[in-house]
């Protein structure tokens, strides 16, 4: 009887496959379609692109062509979020900063790469802080992120003076939405204080708004 055995690809050669890929895109060698994105053309790979996105699955389905490069125009995604876009799908790996996990997570999140949406949640998660967990929470509240929206609410309840005193992102919390904060049980009563200074700050922060004379164009 034979008996067959398989072995599964290390991950070195998986790595050196990825690269292989990268450089065959980069010099537009065997790439099939072409992706633009805020007219910026990308040389590209259907079978890698579909291998990372239901997005690009569903896009090249209808439409398949074998030996003719077609032109797709991707709407809201700027080109250097493209670029990490296609730079994720052939390598499996991206650089995440401060300064592109928003665009990155939303482009991700278009495009169906749930895998990045993951990568760039598990960001913002290690981010959180004081300064920043009342933009994160409001995020995720138009981005659905449940697990990390939960987190920063959570956040921003259980370090409420901190976050009152030093984050200018409170201005950026409805009426409502601070009231609800406040009312909260997990709000300590010793905290009484920072919630009325936060107020002030709100009112002050919109009289000063509206009292700011505009400026001739």
């Amino acid at each position: 009887m034979d008996i067959k055995e398989s072995f599964p690809t290390s991950n070195m050669e998986h790595k050196m496959g990825c690269s292989v890929l990268n450089e065959l895109r980069l010099e537009d060698k065997l790439c099939d379609v072409v992706i633009k994105a805020s007219g910026v053309e990308f040389n590209a790979h259907k079978n890698i692109l579909c291998c990372c996105s239901p997005y690009f699955r569903a896009l090249f389905k209808s439409s398949w062509d074998n030996g003719i490069k077609k032109y797709y125009d991707i709407p809201g995604v700027s080109s250097e979020t493209m670029e990490w876009i296609l730079e994720y799908a052939y390598t499996q790996t991206v650089q995440i900063s401060t300064d592109n996990v928003q665009n990155l997570f939303i482009a991700a999140d278009y495009l169906n790469i749930l895998d990045l949406v993951r990568l760039c949640s598990e960001f913002l998660r290690s981010q959180l802080c004081p300064q920043n967990c009342i933009g994160i929470f409001k995020f995720t509240e138009y981005y659905y992120c449940p697990g990390l929206h939960q987190e920063a609410y959570m956040y921003v309840l259980h370090n409420f003076g901190n976050v009152m005193k030093t984050s200018d992102e409170i201005h950026d919390l409805s009426a409502v939405e601070l009231k609800g904060l406040i009312e909260k049980c997990d709000l300590h009563f010793k905290q009484e204080e920072a919630a009325f200074e936060a107020i002030k700050r709100i009112a002050q922060h919109a009289r000063d708004s509206i009292a700011s004379p505009k400026k001739n164009v």
